[in-house]
């Protein structure tokens, strides 16, 4: 009767993770942190791991009720508030992100970041196969931050030494829940200096050995199951079970 009762949480939890849908529009968000998807003001993070030729493109939501926040502001806020989701900052920059992709608690090393013409990154690892993880900063690659939707000014310099000033330029784009609206501009700002408004959308994709990766429409983040619900259902599988039992006999 035990074994009954894990089955049929072990089958509850995988329904969860089953339900992930492609994510069009803000609606199809299922995660959400901040001031949550009711909020006045809401912004989606996008995050690609792109391991081989997987992608890994997952979507969560970040909601606020009033004040400015970053695009830093809003990684952080889900990193705290999604258990399998786990950030290993360089700074107020991304080094590595951890997922628990299939949902079994497991775990990584992380993994240290080199220093420029000094040493190279020592890459991390998932203890689980089932799970990702990507991380670099010199070496092994990087985290290629995108964003679409809103207001900012940034200096441009010459790619090639002694990168001379060029000039400056503005990025200003409304925002907008719908994803076939986004147009995804690598951002000149870290994003703890990138300001969200209403509809924009942020996106870390892993570039490995610095090759960028196409963004890919994402899946959106299942929330954690809920305790209470998996409670109930086991309870509920428990009696039909013992039910059964008694006709049986």
């Amino acid at each position: 009767m035990k074994k009954f009762v894990v089955l049929f949480a072990a089958v509850f939890l995988l329904a969860a993770e089953v339900n992930a849908t492609l994510v069009s529009n803000f609606s199809d968000i299922q995660n959400w942190a901040g001031d949550g998807a009711s909020a006045t003001n809401r912004a989606a993070l996008v995050i690609q791991w792109n391991i081989g030729t997987i992608h890994h493109s997952i979507a969560w939501g970040y909601g606020w009720n009033s004040g400015t926040r970053t695009g830093w502001d809003m990684l952080t806020a889900i990193d705290l508030a999604d258990v399998r989701l786990t950030l290993v900052p360089n700074g107020s920059s991304v080094f590595g992100i951890f997922y628990d992709l299939d949902n079994d608690g497991g775990s990584f090393t992380a993994g240290t970041p080199g220093v420029y013409g000094v040493t190279n990154d020592t890459d991390g690892s998932t203890s689980d196969a089932g799970d990702v993880y990507q991380s670099g900063w010199v070496s092994s690659g990087y985290w290629e931050y995108s964003v679409f939707g809103g207001n900012f000014s940034y200096d441009i310099y010459d790619m090639n030494p002694p990168y001379d000033y060029l000039g400056s330029s503005t990025y200003n784009v409304a925002g907008n829940s719908d994803y076939s609206s986004v147009v995804w501009f690598s951002s000149p700002l870290g994003s703890s200096a990138r300001e969200l408004i209403n509809g924009s959308w942020d996106a870390y994709s892993y570039a490995p050995v610095f090759a960028l990766q196409t963004i890919q429409q994402p899946l959106a983040a299942v929330p954690e199951a809920n305790s209470s619900a998996l409670l109930l259902f086991a309870a509920v599988a428990f009696i039909f079970h013992a039910r059964k039992g008694l006709h049986t006999r």
